[in-house]
C-alpha cells in the first residue's frame, strides 16, 4: 500500500491508502466468462474516465472555484496523460445486466 509518496502498512487505516497489483486481465475475464458472467474491458484509465466525462466535470469544477482551476487542469493531465494508459478497469456483470458505463465496444 502506498500513503503519501511512501510505502504504508494497509491495515493501519483501512480506506486510506492506495493499494496498486499487477493484474492478469485476461485471465480474470476468462475466469469470469467460465462461470457465467460478462467481463468487459479493460479498457484504460483515460477512456474510462473520457467516456465517464472527466472534461465536462473538470470544467463545471474550473468554473465553480476559478481559484482551484490550475489544480484541476494539472489533476486531469495526471489522471488522463501520465497515468492514463497506465492503469486500466475491468467490469464484470452477470449476462442481463446492461453495458457499464464507459465499457460500450470493449466487451461481449
Amino acid at each position: 500500500a502506498v500513503r503519501g509518496h511512501a510505502f504504508a502498512n494497509p491495515f493501519e487505516a483501512p480506506g486510506e491508502h492506495d493499494l496498486t497489483a499487477h493484474v492478469d486481465f485476461t485471465t480474470l475475464a476468462a475466469a469470469a466468462q467460465t462461470e457465467g458472467a460478462v467481463a468487459w474491458g479493460p479498457v484504460t484509465q483515460r477512456d474510462l474516465l473520457g467516456a465517464l466525462g472527466i472534461d465536462s466535470r473538470t470544467s463545471a469544477l474550473a468554473k465553480a472555484s476559478p481559484a482551484r482551476a490550475e489544480a484541476l487542469a494539472a489533476d486531469r493531465r495526471r489522471l488522463m496523460d501520465d497515468m492514463g494508459t497506465l492503469f486500466k478497469a475491468l467490469a464484470i456483470t452477470a449476462p442481463t445486466w446492461p453495458t457499464p458505463a464507459a465499457f460500450a465496444g470493449f466487451g461481449a
